[in-house]
């Protein structure tokens, strides 16, 4: 007959295995709520602390995240297969300004759902974009009032037909001297900056004469403090205003009613309550109810992770859905929803308002238009390529 001290220890050394086994799973489902694996570009360094603030808000300290740095080499898909089979990788969340194609083929291969959250100024250059259309302009030289948005700015436009210049200033001192040394003179000039620096470069180069025809000039407020801007500074120049709308604040911050904040930061907002919707979602659907299989290779498949996958794809777009003031998508890309103004100071009226943005499109209000831009032609100027006549090769069929 069994000593009744012995059953006691086979007892409690039972109950100790379950215990652990139990907090182990606990540990892999806490790791797994969190996105574990976001991509970022090697600019995007002022952004990481933010990311890692929104997981440890939301998720506490039990998480199991790689911030992965891409390179654009081939080293991309080595060090990205290298974080999947590591770790239970239910999702990659891409924040990279053109998006990683090789995340995006791995991801397919491997059944993992991945998202690119698009935090560039993109939302900002479309809104620009769908006016110089309108005005029928080929190109456009672009102030800049930081050489952090030359990079993504260049990403968004790799693949437009319209010639673009970028350039940055902080002050505007110099703005008049490096316009003279663009030939042939832009079309059309556009200057991105905060409401700070705007008053700072529109006060010098208005000062200097820069502008040799103020009509096709286009100041674009990357913040919402524009109200501090004086119409004084511009001198009775007919120059072109865009203004994000307010109400945009009050969308990223989730408040029926709110004021911007001194230094609120679109972009910054952006990427942080898209990301805190994104691990909410998971906290509610997914915690202890779903365990991700484990991998053998980057591109094995199966049945298990597709319709998990397929599942998580469905819960974003109903968060899509539901934050329609917030969100939108394009091509699978989660991006930021605006809207805004467009104004034209008028000598004797003052800032006239001439149209709106909205849903990317520009509607004008009843009594205004936009009008092309009138052409300048001059030898070795096409607005269009040389006509040509393209023949198959009989032999090579090429």
């Amino acid at each position: 007959m069994l000593n009744f001290n012995f059953i006691m220890f086979i007892y409690r050394l039972i109950i100790s295995v379950c215990l652990l086994q139990d907090e182990n799973q606990k540990s892999d489902l806490d790791a797994f709520v969190c996105p574990n694996l976001i991509l970022m570009e090697h600019d995007q360094e002022k952004y990481k602390e933010d990311v890692l603030q929104v997981i440890q808000a939301e998720v506490g300290t039990k998480i199991n995240t790689t911030i992965m740095e891409i390179q654009h080499d081939q080293t991309d898909a080595e060090n990205l297969c290298s974080s999947i089979l590591s770790g239970k990788i239910p999702i990659i969340i891409d924040f990279t300004w053109n998006g990683n194609d090789v995340a995006q083929k791995m991801s397919i291969e491997a059944q993992i759902y991945y998202l690119r959250i698009d935090i560039s100024i993109a939302p900002i250059l479309k809104f620009l974009d769908m006016y110089l259309e309108r005005k029928k302009a080929n190109d456009v030289t672009i102030f800049f009032d930081d050489d952090f948005y030359v990079e993504q700015s260049i990403f968004f436009w790799l693949n437009s037909p319209r010639l673009r210049l970028f350039i940055t200033t902080k002050d505007g001192k110099n703005l008049k001297q490096k316009l003279s040394k663009i030939i042939p003179i832009p079309s059309t000039i556009a200057i991105i900056a905060n409401t700070k620096n705007m008053i700072n470069i529109m006060t010098n180069a208005v000062e200097q004469n820069a502008f040799k025809i103020p009509d096709r000039v286009i100041i674009l407020f990357s913040d919402l403090n524009y109200d501090r801007f004086s119409l004084t500074i511009l001198n009775n120049t007919s120059i072109s205003m865009f203004k994000i709308s307010k109400s945009l604040c009050c969308f990223l911050q989730e408040q029926a009613v709110c004021t911007s904040p001194e230094n609120f930061d679109i972009q910054k907002t952006f990427l942080k309550l898209s990301l805190q919707k994104f691990i909410i979602i998971f906290k509610s659907n997914y915690w202890g109810n779903y365990t991700f299989p484990n991998m053998h290779s980057c591109n094995e498949t199966n049945q298990e992770r597709h319709l998990l996958k397929l599942k998580i794809q469905n819960d974003v777009s109903m968060m899509i859905g539901e934050g329609a003031n917030i969100f939108e998508t394009n091509d699978n890309v989660l991006e930021m929803k605006l809207s805004g103004t467009i104004e034209k100071f008028d000598e004797d009226k003052g800032d006239v308002n001439i149209g709106s943005y909205a849903n990317k499109q520009i509607t004008t209000n009843f009594t205004r238009t936009i009008e092309p831009i009138r052409k300048f032609y001059r030898i070795g100027i096409a607005e269009v390529p040389v006509l040509i006549n393209i023949k198959t090769d009989r032999q090579t069929h090429f």
